[in-house]
């Protein structure tokens, strides 16, 4: 119990941390730029403006809220490190695993709170030029923090043993091969693209862009929940493990 109240403590305190800093600017400006866009789309797609704002609009949300969330965690993680802050709580009484959690989840509680900023902006907006399921662009929009998580467990796998630099790539390429997978899927073979497929995470699972355009909802919502937890879980163990391993003299 005295440990899981150290990683609360440690959430609310770096969540205030990063609302200080004003780090929700970024969701700020992504709700404007879909303000924007919407009555620019529904102008130029002939007919098929809820559809394309739709479809533009949730993978907007998952782009804002990728790079604006895992740059933050990256950021801090680097500068907490650089300037001893870090330092300074893993020499006290507390695991570093905790330490890593903490981080995580105060990460992903971020990732959720953008999708809801953002994906009330998108539902107002598809509203805005005649949509009928605005609830439905909402829920999807907050679906889509399933493969937020698993981008920031990348994140957080890599800032707690590597440089900023390396892990701003790395992270960048697990969301790219995360988008690319479900096209690798449809390729045969070709081993490379099997692996990508197969074996590395697919962001196309958390895709309800066809449901929020009036199709069928999936029966397997428990499963892709389950499949974003299993990801992001075993990314946060390894940078668990790395920052253990990591040498802050």
């Amino acid at each position: 119990m005295t440990l899981l109240r150290t990683i609360a403590v440690m959430v609310s305190t770096t969540l205030n941390g990063w609302l200080r800093s004003r780090s929700y600017l970024g969701s700020a400006a992504a709700s404007a730029v879909l303000v924007v866009a919407a009555p620019l789309l529904s102008e130029l797609s002939g007919g098929e403006g809820v559809r394309v704002l739709v479809d533009f609009g949730l993978l907007f949300v998952a782009l804002a809220t990728t790079l604006s969330i895992t740059s933050l965690v990256i950021v801090n993680v680097s500068s907490d490190m650089k300037h001893g802050d870090i330092l300074t709580l893993a020499t006290r009484p507390v695991p570093r695993a905790a330490i890593v959690v903490a981080r995580a989840i105060a990460a992903m509680i971020a990732v959720v709170l953008s999708n809801v900023l953002l994906g009330a902006v998108l539902a107002a907006a598809t509203q805005l030029i005649g949509g009928t399921a605005p609830g439905r662009v909402f829920a999807a929009s907050l679906f889509l923090s399933l493969e937020g998580w698993i981008v920031v467990g990348a994140a957080i796998a890599m800032v707690f043993g590597s440089s900023a630099g390396l892990s701003a790539v790395v992270t960048s390429l697990v969301f790219l091969v995360g988008r690319l997978a479900s096209a690798a899927s449809q390729v045969r073979n070709n081993p490379v693209l099997e692996v990508i497929a197969n074996v590395l995470p697919r962001f196309d699972r958390f895709s309800l862009a066809a449901w929020a355009e009036g199709g069928d909802l999936p029966a397997d919502l428990w499963m892709r929940f389950a499949y974003a937890v299993a990801w992001s879980g075993l990314l946060v163990s390894i940078g668990a493990v790395r920052f253990r391993r990591r040498d802050l003299g």
